[in-house]
């Protein structure tokens, strides 16, 4: 079995493979990155080309958003990396090869290119070709041969400093997708993708959506994480529909903070899978009185619901630790005063000390595990 990548790991592997052939001026290799549905894949890959193009000072322009107009400035600039994300399952065999004319004088056939294979034939990017597997048409199949194993649209040959990259589903994760043709996957190197862990998920999210308060955020990365589960029949639960949920329940809160929890669940269905929505509510419901269990000493039977609550302890250690650390007289809020102040060192010790799969949320919530620093040194003084 294949080391399987995370999007960050993903992310950095190609900045690392471009960066190599750039420097030594040798022609980019052909990728294929394999992965669930939502699992960041079209993300990592976009984050990759925006930060070389950072790294060497070129601006970066994504010729997929762009206008006519600006495609054509583009042709005539200097010092620009271009990304383009075209999805082959959706497009007719001209978007890639051009268009035929004749020359009036000659009677000869040319062929007039698409803007974005001029703008590769002049700059150094990256080529992104999604939902590859997906492709049914055997003409585009056979296009796509020619452009990934020559970097030929049509008459138009690729610069050498654009790096193709496909991506697509396995089929367990898609009933649409295909297996490639084995002299095509030949040409390209396999990266398979994995879903995120709940501490990446969790990460990544909180800095995303920081107005979220840090237990739901976790709730959501516990589910964010799971194996994907493909629905051909209604809304199903990946690390991408996730985010979603996220990003519309910040949106409703944001207008209205005290909303009915019925009304809430009502707008907030049909993003992940029914199963999920609906525990999820539970949680939400009831997450006032689960912090109470987690002040009592009492057992949280829910897993999601029992990380996301050791997560939120761990947050409150920060801020305990923020207002020990600066003499503030503060007051130390804690959400509808539910967990004291007071309390707060007992309670995170006897968490620590009565099972270590705590431990880990807990350093989550503390946002130890990004500034890498020991949760012993670091949070000593304010509790032990």
């Amino acid at each position: 079995m294949s080391r399987e990548y995370s999007a960050e790991q993903m992310k950095n592997f190609i900045k690392k493979r471009y960066e190599g052939a750039f420097l030594r001026k040798a022609p980019q290799d052909a990728l294929f990155v394999e992965g669930p549905p939502g699992v960041g894949k079209t993300v990592g890959v976009k984050d990759a080309a925006k930060e070389f193009a950072s790294k060497y000072g070129l601006r970066f322009a994504d010729i997929s958003e762009s206008s006519r107009l600006e495609l054509e400035r583009l042709l005539n600039e200097k010092d620009v990396f271009v990304f383009y994300d075209l999805n082959l399952s959706t497009r007719e065999p001209s978007d890639i090869s051009g268009i035929p004319r004749i020359d009036e004088r000659s009677g000869y056939v040319y062929m007039i290119p698409p803007l974005w294979a001029k703008l590769m034939e002049r700059h150094p990017g990256i080529l992104f070709i999604d939902e590859i597997t997906n492709v049914q048409r055997p003409d585009l199949l056979t296009i796509g041969f020619k452009l990934i194993g020559e970097k030929l649209a049509g008459d138009s040959k690729l610069n050498n400093n654009i790096m193709i990259i496909t991506a697509g589903n396995p089929r367990e994760h898609n009933y649409l997708a295909n297996a490639l043709p084995a002299p095509l996957i030949n040409r390209m190197q396999v990266l398979r993708i994995k879903e995120p862990s709940k501490e990446e998920w969790f990460n990544y999210a909180r800095q995303e959506y920081p107005e979220i308060p840090a237990d739901i955020t976790a709730y959501m990365s516990s589910i964010a994480s799971r194996p994907v589960k493909v629905s051909e029949e209604e809304a199903y639960t990946t690390p991408r529909s996730c985010e979603k949920y996220l990003k519309i329940l910040s949106d409703i809160l944001y207008i209205e903070p005290n909303i009915d929890t019925r009304e809430l669940s009502s707008m907030m269905e049909g993003i992940i899978s029914q199963e999920d929505h609906y525990a999820f509510m539970g949680y939400y419901k009831e997450r006032n009185t689960i912090m109470r269990y987690l002040q009592e000493g009492r057992e949280i039977s829910d897993p999601a619901a029992r990380w996301a609550a050791f997560v939120y302890l761990g947050s409150l250690i920060r801020e305990y630790y923020n207002t020990y650390k600066e003499g503030s007289s503060e007051t130390f809020i804690t959400r509808h005063g539910i967990i004291e102040k007071e309390r707060l060192p007992e309670i995170v010790k006897k968490a620590a000390s009565s099972q270590e799969e705590h431990l880990v949320p807990l350093v989550l919530g503390a946002q130890l595990f990004t500034n890498g620093q020991s949760p012993l040194e670091s949070y000593k003084p304010a509790l032990f």
